[in-house]
């Protein structure tokens, strides 16, 4: 998903790309190194989205460009572009992301290799997404996850290891429970 997006941030006419969680939470941002955006940003967004009515996708049209939205089964994909010359590719290229995550099983891989190479600071918002998956697969990559406790951020250090110890309380699995 990380490569998808970025291959779309790097077009000529994007300004912007934003990745939010199906709860509103930042999983990823084109303009930010941290891949976590304003915070005020992505309250805007939420809020635009809301007052859309949450709609499968949107384009909202400025004289100074326009916004894509497109929300897919695991979040919302807001592009922001100069101009209009790659916005049928932009379209296609997630109407057809979207095709692809309608698939649970795929839904659970992406998820689990965003958080393999997602900065710390997206971490915790990934492992919100994955409860719903919780199982032994999902275990085996907290628990890998777990082990580089040392590496983990000093500002979201303590967040992170919160949020794995509760999705590994939901994980069926043997491995989990010796964890916690």
């Amino acid at each position: 998903m990380n490569d998808f997006l970025n291959k779309i941030s790097q077009l000529s006419s994007i300004r912007n790309v934003i990745f939010l969680s199906a709860r509103g939470e930042p999983l990823f941002s084109s303009q930010q190194a941290s891949g976590n955006g304003s915070q005020t940003e992505i309250r805007h967004w939420n809020e635009i989205i809301d007052e859309l009515g949450n709609p499968k996708e949107a384009d909202i049209v400025f004289s100074s460009g326009r916004y894509y939205i497109r929300n897919i089964d695991i979040g919302s994909i807001i592009i922001g572009m100069h101009d209009d010359r790659d916005v049928s590719k932009i379209k296609r290229a997630c109407s057809q992301i979207a095709d692809k995550i309608s698939d649970v099983k795929l839904r659970k891989k992406i998820l689990l290799k965003m958080l393999t190479s997602a900065e710390d600071v997206v971490k915790p918002s990934i492992i919100k997404e994955l409860v719903s998956f919780a199982d032994q697969e999902v275990a085996v990559a907290l628990i890998s996850l777990l082990k580089k406790e040392a590496d983990f951020s000093d500002d979201v250090g303590k967040k992170l290891l919160l949020f794995i110890c509760q999705t590994l309380g939901y994980c069926a699995s043997t491995d989990a429970v010796g964890w916690l």
